[in-house]
C-alpha cells in the first residue's frame, strides 16, 4: 500500500510485461492505534502478518498500471477490562490502483485508494467498538472506519532543470461499516462522525 514502510518478507515474480509481489509484513514505524495507544502489538497479537498482493502491468515504454490489495487483522485486547480472555479481532481490506503515463514533456499519474482501518498506511481511518456483547465480561466486536482517496498528478518539464508539478488530492470519509457503540481508534477527522 502507499505511504507505509514495514519489515517484510516479499515474493516477487515477472512474466513478460506483468510483474507481481506477495508481501507478508509486520509494523514498526507506522503502527495501529488501539486501547493502549499506537503500537504494533495489535497486529502481533492477531498471530497473522499483514498481507499485500500487487500486480504491475507495463504497456510499452510510456504507460504503466498497477493495483494492489491488502488484508490485515488486529486483536486490540488479549484481556478485557474485567480480566477475561478475549479472542475478538477486526479484519480489514484496503485496495489501490494507479496508472502512470510518461510522455515528453508531460508525465501524468492517477491513483485511487480505498482503505478500511488504514491509519497505519498514513490514511484517514481506524476502527471502533461496534457492539459490547457482554457487559459482565466486557466482550466487544469492532467495525472498520473507511476512507477513499483520488490523486491526480501532472509533471511538466520544459527544460532539464525546470520542472512544474501540479498535484490534486481528494479524500472522502466513508465512515463505519456498522454502528459505533464505543471507543474509536484511528487517525483524522473520521473520529468526529
Amino acid at each position: 500500500m502507499p505511504f507505509s514502510r514495514n519489515p517484510q518478507v516479499r515474493l516477487t515474480g515477472r512474466l513478460d510485461q506483468v510483474s507481481f509481489s506477495l508481501t507478508a509484513y509486520s509494523q514498526r514505524d507506522f503502527t495501529s492505534p488501539g486501547p493502549d495507544g499506537n503500537s504494533n502489538k495489535y497486529l502481533r497479537n492477531s498471530c497473522l502478518p499483514g498481507l499485500n498482493l500487487q500486480v504491475r502491468i507495463a504497456a510499452g515504454e510510456s504507460i504503466t498500471g498497477w493495483a494492489g490489495i491488502d488484508y490485515k487483522r488486529l486483536r486490540p485486547e488479549l484481556k478485557t477490562s474485567m480480566n477475561f480472555e478475549t479472542r475478538s479481532a477486526i479484519g480489514s481490506i484496503s485496495a489501490f490502483t494507479n496508472i502512470r503515463i510518461k510522455t515528453t514533456p508531460v508525465n501524468m499519474s492517477l491513483m485511487g485508494a480505498y482503505g478500511q482501518n488504514a491509519s497505519d498506511l498514513m490514511m484517514i481511518g481506524g476502527y471502533a467498538v461496534s457492539e459490547i456483547i457482554s457487559i459482565v465480561n466486557d466482550f466487544k466486536t469492532y467495525t472498520p472506519l473507511s476512507s477513499g482517496q483520488f490523486l491526480v498528478r501532472f509533471n511538466y518539464k520544459r527544460i532539464e532543470s525546470v520542472c512544474r508539478i501540479i498535484c490534486r488530492l481528494h479524500q472522502k470519509i466513508l465512515g463505519a461499516k456498522d454502528e459505533i457503540a464505543g471507543a474509536v481508534y484511528g487517525r483524522g477527522p473520521i473520529l468526529v462522525i
